[in-house]
């Protein structure tokens, strides 16, 4: 798995869509030789192991074509088959499914020791749903197994302006969901394991845009820019041109806005002052 893993990981780094980062993650995976269930699915075989909303069935009744089905389960789990009406089925697995319809069909008298085949055609409950700064965002169904660098692959990798790290929401039954955050950054140790990780069904992929800071003023390209690492203000004007002939270097402030309490404050810096997320940095003319 890591091999694969790692093999997605250099077509996103060719590719330039994978962004560093410096969060932490704490996410459970699986135990190393130990199959582990995702949803519905074996994580092994791939097989469907129980059926939700939105799988389509082909029901198969061995020598009675008339009895043949291909159903799709609605969103309150069930189902309806020739001559049986509507059967919930939502949590069962396909062989369970032909036992329960094997029982109906000879408990009401249709076919005599019936044998019937269920298969699930097409899966669409067992998906994640990936949202934010990916090429295509959506929902993508898990093939038996599905990991975080293989969704980011199959979405397309990440836009220029995505943030440092994906975090996934997991819904637990009798539990409060529960939020992981991981590191977009194949050097960081250790970076296998994180993108490695199995997602679930039911998982939400958030990608955030890259946060943002501002330069207004007497700069010759104002505007929001992407922040950097260890950004400061002589950086931040580079980034927005360079100054303008009526700049003073001396007279630059910046407006910080506390996220905690909404409330902004102005403030005289210097050119190594550190530049931080949601900044606005300003040029004041200087005095002629």
């Amino acid at each position: 798995m890591i091999a694969r893993a790692f093999g997605f990981a250099l077509a996103l780094l060719c590719c330039g869509l994978v962004s560093p980062a410096w969060a932490q993650a704490q996410i459970p995976g699986s135990s190393a030789g130990a199959p582990v269930l995702q949803g519905g699915l074996d994580a092994t075989s791939g097989a469907v192991r129980t059926v939700g909303p939105g799988d389509t069935l082909s029901v198969t009744v061995f020598g009675q074509p008339d009895l043949a089905a291909r159903v799709t389960v609605t969103a309150d789990g069930t189902i309806t088959l020739p001559l049986l009406g509507e059967a919930a089925v939502a949590g069962l697995s396909p062989a369970e499914i032909s036992r329960f319809v094997a029982e109906a069909l000879q408990k009401k008298g249709l076919v005599n020791r019936p044998e019937v085949a269920v298969d699930v055609i097409l899966v669409r409950s067992q998906a994640v749903s990936l949202l934010g700064e990916v090429l295509r965002p959506g929902r993508y169904v898990i093939p038996g197994e599905l990991t975080l660098l293989e969704l980011l692959s199959q979405a397309g990798g990440l836009l220029p302006n995505a943030g440092t790290a994906a975090v996934v929401m997991r819904t637990v039954p009798g539990a409060p969901p529960q939020r992981y955050e991981i590191p977009l950054a194949p050097k960081q140790e250790p970076w296998q394991r994180f993108y490695d990780m199995p997602l679930q069904a039911g998982d939400v992929v958030q990608i955030a845009q890259q946060p943002q800071f501002f330069v207004y003023g007497e700069v010759n390209n104002a505007g929001a820019y992407f922040m950097q690492p260890q950004l400061n203000v002589m950086r931040a004007l580079a980034l927005a041109g360079g100054l303008t002939p009526r700049a003073s270097e001396r007279r630059v402030d910046i407006r910080r806005t506390d996220p905690a309490t909404g409330r902004s404050q102005t403030f005289r810096v210097e050119l190594d002052t550190r530049v931080e997320p949601g900044d606005v940095v300003y040029v004041n003319e200087r005095f002629f």
